[in-house]
């Protein structure tokens, strides 16, 4: 019969060891993620003009779209006085 010798519990060292990999993966995690929120707000401030720039252009188009079918119910209303 083979005796089984009890496996020896960590040392002092392994559990640093562990804890200094847990700690390291956190902190890249962190990290990366901070830089993913600065690229992602630097994108926006840069191309910040051109949003703004495509909110006037909807609006302008929205205006000249309305401007125009009224236009063609007066037109087609005038049609059938």
């Amino acid at each position: 019969m083979v005796r089984h010798t009890p496996r020896p519990d960590f040392t002092w060292f392994e559990l640093l060891k562990f804890t200094w990999i847990f700690v390291v993966g956190a902190t890249f995690s962190l990290v990366t993620s901070l830089l993913s929120l600065l690229v992602s707000a630097i994108i926006v401030l840069q191309f910040s003009h051109w949003f703004s720039y495509a909110y006037f252009l909807y609006l302008r188009l929205r205006c000249v779209a309305v401007r125009w079918s009224t236009w063609l119910l007066e037109r087609s209303a005038n049609e059938y006085v």
